[in-house]
């Protein structure tokens, strides 16, 4: 089994990581939240109540998941951060509220097309740091209800990402967040981090438990990645 005895409770609103090696079962268990994979056995409850098989494409309209690698479309920032919605649907006031919140006001400013400059084949045009950005913008749009960031910060410098994570985590706490992380300083103010071995649960708790009580958590943070 990939996975085995996962056992996770997540509060409304909370900030949760998921952290350990490559292989670990992060991702996975991520996808199982989001119902990419099905259990084998045990369940998913939503307040108390099983997550059943015909309430699926429900539950997975309140969730956003930005991966690692991301899909942009040969458009504007405007059709990418409205990803699916024709012209005469999309807000772009809010596209521009989800593009700041992502940190690139600034680059924006820049482009002579602003938020209408298109961004080339698959954000050829852009970096790798900014693609990951606009996906982040796109689950902003959506006003999701879970937002799960798989290693979606991994393109950034340390100081992007720094004012990215400052700016998820003043976020509504309507909006329940989950960091796949490569970086301790991406998951040190999350609600509960837990830390994944070998498909199982080696550790759980805030940033200072584990730090008193995980000595392979201690081990990490002197590296600060995974």
């Amino acid at each position: 089994y990939s996975l085995e005895n996962i056992n996770i409770k997540i509060n409304f609103g909370s900030r949760i990581a998921f952290v350990g090696k490559t292989g670990s079962g992060k991702s996975t268990t991520a996808n199982q939240l989001l119902c990419l994979l099905r259990p084998t056995s045990g369940k998913i409850l939503l307040d108390g109540n099983v997550l059943k098989k015909n309430n699926i494409v429900d539950w997975q309209s309140l969730c956003s998941y930005v991966p690692q690698s991301i899909n942009l479309l040969n458009a504007d920032f405007i059709k990418n951060v409205a990803y699916g919605l024709e012209e005469n649907e999309i807000n772009v006031s809010k596209v521009w509220k989800s593009l700041v919140t992502a940190q690139l006001e600034d680059l924006i400013n820049t482009l002579p097309n602003g938020i209408r400059t298109n961004i080339g084949e698959n954000g050829v045009r852009l970096s790798g740091g900014q693609r990951q950005r606009i996906a982040i913008a796109r689950a902003f749009y959506r006003e999701s209800k879970l937002l799960v960031l798989d290693e979606a910060t991994s393109a950034l410098d340390t100081k992007t990402e720094s004012k990215l994570i400052e700016a998820i985590n003043s976020l509504d706490k309507k909006l329940t967040i989950i960091f796949v992380a490569h970086r301790i300083t991406t998951v040190k103010n999350c609600d509960c981090i837990y830390e994944f071995e070998n498909g199982k649960i080696k550790a759980y708790g805030s940033y200072s438990d584990l730090i008193k009580n995980s000595d392979s958590f201690k081990e990490i943070t002197k590296k600060d990645s995974f």
